[in-house]
């Protein structure tokens, strides 16, 4: 079945990656100021970080945390995809998307490794 003109074509999106739930606190910076949050789920692509404090979509955030089991903390760079704010009576957290603006490697390896973190052990 050929398409015409006037048929429009599905949108299609991108697969969603795999998300994993994770619950590490983390130590925010931006051009704003500094704020705590709570890394809640992680991906490939980047993280959500639950936190009462709210960024513009665009900002550049440097994500500090400590890895459990590491000694070093583990700075990185995200851009903040989308901003939630709260709402009372809704169980859904405020926070921040952040897309990983590191090098693809390094941030594949760092949310791998969160995801690991993330796992049930078997």
């Amino acid at each position: 079945m050929a398409l015409t003109l006037a048929e429009p074509l599905a949108e299609q999106k991108p697969p969603r990656l795999r998300r994993i739930d994770i619950d590490i606190p983390v130590q925010l910076r931006s051009r704003a100021g500094s704020a705590r949050g709570t890394v809640r789920n992680v991906c490939a692509g980047g993280l959500f970080v639950a936190t009462p404090r709210l960024l513009p979509v665009g900002d550049w955030v440097v994500v500090s945390f400590t890895i459990p089991g590491a000694t070093e903390p583990i700075e990185v760079l995200g851009e903040v995809r989308w901003s939630r704010p709260f709402q009372d009576l809704v169980d859904i957290p405020a926070g921040l998307g952040l897309r990983f603006v590191e090098t693809a490697v390094r941030a594949t390896v760092l949310a791998l490794e969160l995801q690991r973190l993330g796992e049930p052990s078997t």
